[in-house]
Order: structure tokens, then sequence, then C-alpha cells
């Protein structure tokens, strides 16, 4: 016969897996589900025309890029054992800007200074979540003063695999992506 503390204690376990349970499906739609669709798919449909209208504008506008720095305080960090050094963090960057098309010369957006200032990535069980924020300043010409600092941030929520530090470097890349790609939405009314 099970007594009431007995039946207490198993009532509140159960709830607890319970909470886990939904916690950890949660975290599996999350994965399954790119930036690119989340980021559309919680726009309203009465508006998500003109917002993908606003997305394809600032991928055709260019920015020139003034300077490009890493501010983090700890550049080397380690995910699981695997060490990402700071030369391809910046390689990574760079190349995501000139995908993106900041850097060119001949800019229509004016020029921008893109600071990496945090990278936060957990790795839970198998979901692997990446932050990135980059601290950027604008001007629309030479002779303007650069605006104060305004920080865009990009996410990615990726299925990780603990014994491959592969998928760490593609949860960056596509954070950094998202990131770029809201500053050109942001700046993407100076294009003329």
């Amino acid at each position: 016969m099970e007594s009431r503390f007995q039946k207490t204690y198993l009532e509140k376990n159960l709830r607890n897996l319970a909470l886990i349970a939904m916690v950890n499906i949660g975290l599996v739609g999350c994965e399954v589900t790119p930036p690119e669709t989340l980021e559309s798919t919680l726009i309203p449909e009465s508006t998500r025309k003109a917002y993908e209208s606003k997305m394809a504008e600032a991928e055709k506008c260019t920015l020139s890029l003034n300077e490009i720095a890493d501010t983090r305080q700890n550049k080397l960090f380690t995910v699981n054992g695997h060490s990402i050094a700071p030369e391809n963090v910046n390689a990574w960057l760079e190349s995501t800007l000139n995908k993106l098309h900041v850097g060119a010369t001949d800019s229509a957006g004016g020029e921008v200074n893109v600071y990496l200032s945090k990278i936060f990535v957990n790795a839970i069980g198998k979901t692997l979540t990446t932050n990135v924020v980059l601290d950027v300043q604008h001007r629309q010409t030479p002779a303007d003063t650069f605006t104060e600092l305004q920080s865009f941030r990009g996410q990615s929520v990726t299925v990780y695999t603990p014994d491959t530090s592969n998928n760490v470097e593609v949860a960056l890349k596509q954070a950094m992506h998202q990131a770029v790609r809201r500053i050109k939405t942001s700046y993407a009314h100076q294009c003329n």
C-alpha cells in the first residue's frame, strides 16, 4: 500500500517528466524549421509581400565596408572540445559580408563599420543554438559622421552531433548571415 507521501512524490515526478517532454518536443520543432522560413512565417499574410520585397531590395543594396573588427574579449572559444580559431571566425564574417554585398567600393547605401561583439554557442543534447551579435555604425556620405553603434543579432538553431566540429561552423555561418541580412534590411532605405 502506497503512503500519501509516495503518491504525492510520484505525481510531482510525473508532472516534471511531462514538462520536460513538452520542452524537448518544442526544441525538436525549432531545429526542424530553418531560420529563413521561420522569419517569414511570423509576418502576417497582409504584409508578407511588402516584407519580401524589402528583403529583395536589401539584398541588392550595396554597402561600403569602412572597418571590420573583432571586439570580443575572449576571441577563442570551445564547444564540447572543438576549438574555433578567431581567424576562422573573422574569415567567415568577411565572406558573409561579401556574399551580401557589404564591402563593395561603389556603394549606394553608404559606409558601415562592423564589429563582432559577441558569439554565444550552446550545445544541449542534440540541439545547437548559436547567436552572433554585430555592432554597426553607418554613414551615408564620407562627409557625414558615423551613427551611434546599433546591435544586430543573428541566430541559428540546428541539430548537433558532438563528434563533428563542422556543424558548429555551419551554425555560426548561418547566424552571421542572418545578422548581416538584418543590417542590410535596416539600411536598404538609404539606397538610391
